[in-house]
């Protein structure tokens, strides 16, 4: 493990235990990430598509406007 694994868990332990352990805490952080995928979708597109997304966005602002 390494020196900030070997810190941070002896840390978080309380904590994790007083909010229901590590289950909660992982359910909380999907139900998060759900919100931020549903906020906003392009972060579920492969990258090379976000990529070309925004170059064409990119064009349009300069050549259109």
């Amino acid at each position: 493990m390494s020196l900030v694994t070997n810190t941070a868990l002896p840390l978080a332990h309380p904590l994790v235990s007083q909010v229901g352990g590590w289950g909660t805490i992982d359910q909380w952080a999907c139900r998060g990430l759900d919100r931020v995928e549903e906020a906003a979708p392009i972060i579920t597109q492969p990258t090379k598509e976000v990529r070309n997304f925004l170059n064409l966005v990119n064009w349009i602002s300069i050549h259109v406007s």
